[in-house]
């Protein structure tokens, strides 16, 4: 049998200040006075955010029915005044409608489309299904505190200037080097819950040779290694090359514990491969927003002592 090659993802154009920013709530919502206060913000970086109204809807936790807000989506990114779309927050409910969207109008105007934790699920769909690069980053609701600094500068040097970004990290002060060694290979990766979600649907996924990054935050220990038995079951740490753990945030335990940090977790079960293992990275559900592009080059080297990690120009 010929195999067919996959053509290299897309990259969207890069951004400018002043740039027009759709704001999209696929899951749940946000109260009016957190989206017009973290706009602002938004505008006060040198953007110009178009809120749609679906993000003032409210059904029980959702910002409005699933057709409300797979019709939103669907606007927001074919809308061609749009340089970027960014979720407002995350929750849950994309699931709910990312097999409603038709993505053929990326095809001659990509743009970039960011986001964590529950946005994991379209970021992947759109790399899967309109080979499109996504970037898991920043979200309006991580402005409600105020501006992190370092999120933002990360942000413009990738998305902005379109640089290739090298980070330097030391362990264990910035980062755990759990296993020495190198890799390098296309990002990949997101919300570890929404991750195993993805398993057997349309939009499931290889591993095979990416860098796998992982994140999640208020699941139990348990949980956390259950999640990780299911992607080793479905051969997705096998042929990796590498993995990078963002924050764990509020990991929970049980009455009776369970036993095993999540760093024992992550060690269980990628025994018999050797590819690099670094814990901490700044991403996840913390005060850091590293943008991780999704289908971008990066290369990780770590010893002991010390972490390298370089990722490719993210946008066009």
């Amino acid at each position: 049998m010929v195999q067919v090659l996959e053509q290299p993802p897309r990259k969207p154009p890069k951004l400018n200040k002043g740039d027009r920013i759709g704001i999209i709530s696929p899951g749940r919502w946000m109260s009016n006075e957190d989206l017009a206060k973290t706009s602002q913000r938004l505008q006060s970086l040198g953007y110009s955010p178009q809120l749609h109204e679906q993000n003032f809807r409210r059904l029980h936790q959702f910002a409005g029915s699933d057709d409300e807000r797979a019709a939103a989506l669907q606007y927001m990114l074919c809308d061609p005044t749009l340089k970027a779309v960014m979720f407002a927050k995350g929750g849950y409910g994309t699931l709910r409608v990312i097999d409603r969207l038709d993505f053929d109008c990326l095809a001659d105007a990509p743009k970039i489309v960011i986001g964590f934790s529950d946005a994991t699920a379209l970021l992947l769909a759109l790399r899967s299904q309109a080979n499109l690069v996504t970037y898991h980053g920043p979200m309006l609701y991580d402005l409600i505190p105020g501006i992190d600094r370092d999120t933002w500068r990360w942000f413009e040097s990738m998305l902005v200037n379109g640089e290739r970004v090298k980070l330097s990290f030391d362990s264990p002060r910035d980062a755990r080097v759990l296993r020495s060694g190198g890799g390098e290979g296309e990002l990949f990766g997101g919300n570890l819950t929404l991750l195993v979600n993805l398993l057997g649907t349309r939009t499931d996924f290889s591993t095979d040779g990416r860098i796998l990054f992982l994140e999640d935050s208020e699941e139990h220990y348990y949980s956390i290694d259950r999640m990780m038995v299911h992607l080793k079951r479905a051969g997705k740490l096998s042929k990796l090359a590498g993995l990078i753990v963002g924050q764990m945030s509020k990991i929970l335990d049980d009455t009776i514990p369970f036993g095993y940090t999540i760093d024992e977790i992550i060690l269980q079960h990628c025994e018999n491969t050797d590819f690099p293992i670094v814990m901490g990275f700044p991403f996840g559900h913390g005060n850091k927003q590293l943008p991780m592009p999704i289908g971008v080059r990066g290369i990780l080297t770590a010893s002991h002592s010390h972490a390298d990690f370089v990722i490719d120009s993210a946008v066009s």
